[in-house]
């Protein structure tokens, strides 16, 4: 996530952020806004000029007697590739910045405004209706959060003055005219400050509101201001618990108190747009840049108390604004020249009409496909809200009339032709919504009936594509290289989730030597953001399993390779065996806890050269190793260990002795220091008979314990051992013997 406690910029005017993890993830606030291109040599951008139908009789072209004209454009907010490669080089020379990926804020939501002479596409203050020069604006409400270039879209209707000014600002001969505002909103973790800030909403309203009377705009600098003042006066509330010591203290300190500043203003302004003060503020022919975001006060008084206040020691995320702005100045010099944009129309094609073919190619290649629905309606008549949907998710008006309302079966595919009249003040688009049906599938997670999100169209071809507008999110199992043991088969456990993190549908999927791919596919809304993750879990002969971490899916491809990263080989050999030996039972045991595998393998050597295969035992860490133990069978059905222990690979030597030699090692305080006046070990090799047929003593006293001490005891029979402790004032304590399990043993006071 975005950490606000990492600002590496500005770097080339360009304001940049670490991210909370990954040292090498940077993102950056993308600023310069222009014109959408159509390909290299041609910007978004057409006006259309509608001329009464007796001024054909006169000289073309002449603006005097225009009656109106639609200007359509398309914005765009980037970062050019020359700057992005200059912050990429600077960011290099970082540490742990070498590769750096440069990437946008995962944008959570966000709003655009065309700024057109005298009106604005949410305009809050404009002249009077009969007087305004743009006759209407209509556009993205958002931009398109899902690219790199936040495109958006914007119509506006202008009458004869705003066509004469939009056609001179289109060839040159005046300032800009117009100008894009966008507003973006993104998640980022706060830094951690000592410090927590509060106020009282209806307090420093009021504030607002004593000092400038019914004045509502305000520029950037004076809320800034107004908020130091109370922060002085007290209505803003700071308990710093520590002041600043070092510079970056002070600087977390400052962006901390920026940031709640600007959560107030959320709260007490809607960014908007000044038209006419922002129209005169540009030149004829200027480069002046000038902000044209100004903030409405918007917050109305309640009588119950609303304190806003946030805790800084605690590290937790925050919602952030970015409002890049700028004039789209110069369109005729980057269109090519006026006559490449600029179309004159005699008024009477105005009510022209509109030819559209309605066509779904190729859809019902999906075989779970049922019906493909799609209704047609005029762009006056606008959208409802998601949350007031019809039938099951139309947002076509309920008072509005459908120009059609097309369906498509596997059986009637055929493409239909659409004709209608635009009306000479409604905008000259039409508006869509498909919905697609289809039948349970059980590779396939879908509901019954989905519908496409509305859209905007003035094409004369509608093909609907059903992959497009309700897309699947799927998942491919294939079976991968095998180089170590082959698996009986491969299942993966899917799930699929929504942003929010809540499980949307869940199946199992499998493949095996015979069946080497298996596919699952969730189908949702266009809009709908799906992750799938995957849990495998490879089955091996005799019931051993392996289950790999839960992962979540990038590509749809899920390759199921070898989970064993190597294989470690033991190969026993058998040195000095006893003419009575039967036979040697060698296992060898591998156990990894986090994928809840476990293997054992053994081998029984037998005279008379004690020879067996060796033991291969695949595991799934490099660093692994597999522990083994050795038993001696006798003639007279007796067992003995031989040894046991852990091993990386390569020869484990079997020695057979008549003699076992035990290590004993002192751990911690000397017996000086444990109020010891000595402390004796004493071993035995006892029969099962009860026979004691050796036995030795070792003894410790005093501060010097360092090293190790050692007796032999007959391999014959079982070695036990029994610990004495002798006290300076008299007590005296014996343990029982207890088995000893290995040849090195520890003793503690």
């Amino acid at each position: 996530m975005l950490d606000l406690s990492q600002p590496l910029g500005p770097i080339n005017g360009l304001t940049l952020y670490g991210d909370h993890e990954k040292p090498d993830l940077v993102y950056y606030l993308p600023d310069e806004i222009d014109l959408r291109r159509l390909d290299a040599d041609h910007p978004d951008i057409a006006l259309q000029i509608f001329y009464p139908d007796q001024a054909l009789v006169g000289p073309a072209g002449n603006l005097e007697k225009a009656v109106g004209a639609i200007l359509e454009l398309g914005a765009r907010c980037i970062v050019s590739q020359d700057r992005l490669d200059d912050v990429r080089s600077r960011l290099a020379s970082q540490p742990g910045r070498a590769n750096v990926r440069l990437s946008l804020p995962p944008w959570e939501d966000g709003s655009v405004q065309l700024l057109l002479l005298d009106s604005a596409t949410s305009t809050t203050a404009t002249p009077a209706d009969d007087d305004r020069m743009v006759l209407g604006v209509v556009g993205s409400k958002r931009p398109s959060l899902s690219d790199t270039e936040l495109a958006a879209l914007f119509h506006a209707r202008l009458d004869r003055r705003g066509t004469a000014l939009t056609a001179a600002a289109l060839s040159g001969q005046i300032g800009s005219v117009a100008g894009v505002l966008y507003d973006l909103t993104f998640s980022a973790l706060r830094p951690t400050v000592n410090l927590r800030m509060s106020a009282d909403l209806n307090r420093v309203a009021d504030f607002f509101r004593a000092g400038v009377g019914v004045q509502v705009y305000y520029v950037s600098a004076d809320i800034s201001a107004s908020f130091g003042k109370m922060r002085e006066e007290g209505i803003i509330k700071v308990d710093l618990v520590s002041e600043a010591s070092d510079p970056e203290s002070e600087r977390l300190v400052n962006e901390s108190v920026k940031d709640f500043y600007d959560t107030l203003m959320r709260q007490l302004f809607s960014p908007t747009v000044s038209p006419a003060e922002t129209l005169a503020a540009v030149p004829a022919g200027g480069s002046m840049q000038t902000s044209i975001v100004k903030f409405s006060f918007s917050y109305s008084h309640v009588e119950a108390q609303r304190v806003i206040e946030v805790d800084y020691r605690k590290r937790s995320a925050t919602r952030r604004t970015h409002n890049p702005q700028a004039h789209l100045r110069q369109l005729a010099a980057l269109a090519g020249g006026v006559d490449r944009i600029v179309q004159r129309i005699p008024l009477s094609t105005a009510w022209r009409e509109f030819t559209v073919e309605v066509a779904a190619p190729d859809a019902f290649n999906d075989s779970t496909l049922r019906q493909a629905r799609v209704v047609l309606w005029r762009g006056k008549d606008g959208v409802l809200p998601a949350d007031q949907a019809r039938d099951g998710g139309l947002r076509m008006p309920a008072a509005a009339a459908p120009l059609a309302d097309l369906a498509f079966a596997k059986t009637d595919t055929a493409p239909r032709q659409l004709a209608f009249v635009t009306q000479p003040d409604e905008p000259p688009f039409y508006r869509w919504q498909a919905r697609f049906t289809y039948a349970d599938s059980d590779d396939i997670d879908s509901p019954s009936e989905l519908w496409s999100d509305p859209h905007v169209s003035s094409a004369s071809d509608l093909d609907l594509f059903p992959d497009v507008l309700t897309p699947r999110r799927q998942a491919i199992l294939k079976l991968g290289v095998v180089q170590n043991q082959p698996p009986a088969g491969v299942e993966a456990r899917l799930t699929a989730r929504n942003p929010a993190g809540q499980a949307l549908a869940e199946h199992r999927i499998a493949v095996d030597s015979t069946h080497t791919e298996a596919r699952w596919s969730v189908r949702r809304g266009e809009s709908d953001r799906i992750t799938t993750e995957a849990e495998l879990v490879y089955r091996y002969p005799g019931g051993a399993s392996v289950t790999r971490p839960v992962q979540k899916l990038i590509d749809r491809e899920l390759i199921a390779n070898d989970p064993f990263i190597k294989t470690v080989t033991l190969a026993p050999l058998v040195v000095g065996a006893p003419s009575d030996l039967v036979e040697i039972v060698f296992t060898a045991h591998y156990a990894d806890a986090a994928s809840k595998y476990a293997a054992d393998i053994t081998r029984r050597l037998r005279p008379p050269d004690f020879r067996a295969d060796d033991v291969a035992v695949p595991v799934l860490n490099a660093t692994d190793k597999v522990s083994w133990d050795a038993t001696a069978v006798k003639g007279n059905g007796t067992t003995v260990p031989v040894g046991k222990g852990d091993a990386a690979g390569g020869v484990v030597n079997l020695v057979f002795t008549n003699t076992r030699r035990i290590r004993a090692e002192w751990l911690g305080p000397a017996p000086a220091t444990l109020g010891l006046r000595w402390l004796r070990a004493t071993f035995r090799a006892r029969l099962d008979n009860g026979d004691v047929l050796d036995s030795a003593t070792l003894e410790w006293r005093g501060a010097a314990v360092d090293g190790e001490q050692a007796i032999t005891l007959p391999r014959d029979g079982r070695a036990e051992w029994s610990i004495e402790r002798r006290f300076e004032d008299g007590r005296k304590e014996v343990s029982p013997f207890v088995a000893v399990d290995s040849d090195l043993v520890a003793v503690q006071g």
